[in-house]
């Protein structure tokens, strides 16, 4: 607003408004922060609060809590907001111990955490596995008098899932009622995804009627019981929560078509899936590389999966190393072993380096090329050759010919590794 951004930075006012600018840079932002911080220009709650939203969002989650001290060192007190967003900002960079320590401190200090700040803790034990510790939170809320709502429930609930623990998410569902909760969509869409990894798909979709019933149904809670049809193999039903998601007028997002996609695949319904990929590429849809990898995996020939790889290119969508991992096996298995290989080598070419797992699905490629020498050469490269690693070139040498390659291999897997029937019977064919 003064001409350039070096003078923006000379002006308190300037740097409150770039931290409020959407447009701002990260690198900028960070600066705003430390020039406010050096000059001493905050001066109530509010504007250390913003300071520390925008560093704990940048993932500078200990400089975020340091200004707490920073706050008492200029004669300002810190709420139960300002600790909030200290703890969020250590939640968003899995920091789920030290949040843990905040919501000791504040009691240190006289001051009593409200529901917003035992949600932010459980939602961080839950991001990092830590159930146990959810559930404690969930039982100190009750036992230092502070009023359970809707929200902590349903990231308690999540909590249980992701960590197996399934039964105990569904008795905190049952519990709600008798606590004076009424469940909302997000709570549902937990419990459903509980019902997904339990293979509980009818409960699945009798809480989306329910949900329904109720007016609540959004993408999340319809991706929820979709995502229940993909891990019961469930096809025909996933159609159907795609024709009610048109019907109530609910776009489907990404998660929901590759859900609906892997449920007719296991049904074996292949046509209906590749029509619902066609319908994903073609709509306006935010695909991560989550999404994209999904899709590969769906995909039934090379040319899609090639589809799938230049969309992702053209939508500015960086692969990562299990999109690639993806691809190769989807290659693969379409019946193009040397596109799996170019994979391979577009993977190095990004900076990635191959696990094992990649390289035993390059391996097979080469079985499938009867290409030996890409074989070896990938077996002698590999960081950590394991004797799937060693059976997968054995059967690449047999299919190219070179039984004796094949055996010398064989002796060596059986100098370094306990043998099973597969490598033996790999040895065999060749």
């Amino acid at each position: 607003d003064k001409g350039t951004a070096h003078e923006s930075l000379n002006d308190k006012w300037g740097c409150l408004r770039r931290l409020k600018d959407a447009k701002t840079s990260d690198r900028d932002k960070a600066l705003a922060v430390a020039a406010l911080q050096q000059r001493e220009w905050m001066d109530s709650i509010e504007e250390y609060g913003l300071a520390m939203k925008v560093l704990g969002d940048l993932k500078y989650w200990k400089e975020s809590y340091g200004l707490l001290a920073d706050m008492r060192r200029h004669g300002l007190t810190p709420d139960v907001l300002a600790y909030n967003t200290a703890m969020q900002a250590m939640s968003i960079s899995g920091e789920w111990s030290e949040v843990l320590n905040v919501i000791g401190e504040m009691y240190d200090e006289g001051i009593r955490p409200d529901v917003k700040s035992y949600t932010i803790a459980i939602v961080a034990c839950s991001r990092a596995g830590k159930w146990v510790e959810a559930l404690q939170l969930l039982a100190e809320m009750e036992r230092k008098g502070v009023k359970a709502d809707t929200t902590v429930f349903s990231a308690a609930i999540l909590a249980c899932a992701k960590a197996g623990e399934l039964t105990r998410a569904k008795q905190l569902f049952d519990s709600m009622p008798r606590r004076g909760l009424q469940p909302d969509e997000f709570t549902f869409a937990a419990v459903m995804n509980v019902c997904a990894k339990e293979r509980q798909w009818e409960e699945a979709l009798d809480f989306l009627s329910i949900v329904g019933e109720q007016g609540l149904n959004n993408a999340a809670t319809y991706s929820s019981a979709l995502y229940a049809m993909d891990m019961s193999g469930r096809g025909l039903d996933a159609l159907q929560i795609l024709l009610d998601m048109m019907k109530a007028k609910v776009a489907p997002s990404a998660p929901c078509y590759t859900h609906a996609i892997r449920a007719c695949l296991k049904a074996r319904m292949k046509r209906e899936a590749m029509e619902i990929l066609e319908e994903l590429l073609e709509s306006d849809c935010t695909m991560d590389v989550i999404a994209y990898s999904n899709a590969i995996r769906a995909a039934d020939n090379p040319d899609t999966i090639q589809r799938l790889m230049t969309d992702m290119v053209n939508r500015l969508v960086i692969p990562d190393q299990k999109l690639y991992g993806a691809a190769i096996v989807a290659y693969n298995r379409c019946g193009d072993p040397e596109a799996s290989l170019r994979t391979l080598e577009m993977m190095k070419k990004d900076g990635m380096t191959p696990d094992i797992i990649n390289i035993n699905s390059a391996i097979r490629a080469c079985e499938e090329a009867s290409n030996w020498e890409m074989a070896l050469s990938l077996l002698v490269k590999a960081p950590s050759a394991d004797r799937i690693t060693y059976t997968c070139a054995i059967n690449a040498c047999g299919a190219s010919g070179e039984w004796e390659k094949a055996l010398h291999l064989l002796y060596s897997c059986r100098k370094r590794f306990d043998m099973d029937g597969a490598a033996y019977s790999a040895g065999f064919k060749a």
